[in-house]
């Protein structure tokens, strides 16, 4: 599928006549670029000066501890923005690693213009803006979410709160975007005690899994 149209079917933009579209686009300096897998698009640390919008494939934010582990922070899969957040002036920099977990093309933005209105206030303008604002809303709660998580004390409690999170109903099998080693540590676990943690919990029928598929049971 054209690049374009892929762009245009996104929940920002679907709204948007053809000729509006091209506007915006023109707007906004957008530019829509595909990235392959494993490939870094920003290092922490550099300065904040798009927004990167899912068209296709996977992004994923990381940090490094200090024996340079990659800690996986969020994924961002299809109509999901990185970067809104650094409109606040106070925040210049990149704060996580931004890379692809697998071929992707990505829509980028010009992060002040997208938040600037046009000289002439156009309504599809401001229409883009309340997206932005609408997913803001949506980070803030998965950020709340991801704190839920960590804040939970036993290694169980940690991995059902996040398939709880994760997995929007029971009986539902759903595919994880982790391994086993990416799973322990986006939960902050040694892999080995999250291994045991899985099989006692599929043992007492809590959870079904195969690979990185599982399904809540209870």
């Amino acid at each position: 599928m054209d690049n374009l149209l892929l762009a245009k079917k996104s929940i920002f933009f679907k709204k948007l006549s053809p000729l509006d579209f091209n506007a915006i686009l023109r707007c906004l300096n957008i530019r829509i670029k595909t990235f392959k897998s494993n490939e870094i698009i920003e290092y922490e640390g550099n300065p904040a000066k798009n927004a990167y919008l899912v068209l296709s494939g996977n992004l994923r934010t990381a940090f490094f501890d200090v024996n340079g582990t990659a800690i996986p922070i969020k994924d961002y899969s299809h109509d999901m923005f990185f970067g809104l957040e650094y409109i606040d002036p106070n925040i210049s920099f990149y704060q996580e690693e931004l890379y692809a977990t697998e071929d992707s093309i990505v829509l980028i933005a010009d992060l002040n213009k997208l938040f600037t209105p046009c000289e002439n206030r156009c309504p599809r303008h401001q229409a883009i803006i309340k997206e932005c604002i609408m997913e803001l809303a949506r980070t803030s709660n998965s950020s709340k979410k991801r704190i839920s998580e960590l804040g939970q004390q036993k290694t169980k409690d940690k991995i059902l709160k996040y398939l709880s999170n994760t997995i929007s109903s029971l009986h539902n099998p759903t595919k994880i975007p982790y391994n086993r080693q990416e799973l322990a540590d986006y939960l902050g676990l040694e892999r080995s005690a999250l291994s045991k943690a899985l099989s006692d919990l599929k043992k007492d029928g809590y959870i079904d899994y195969n690979k990185s598929t599982f399904t809540r049971l209870k």
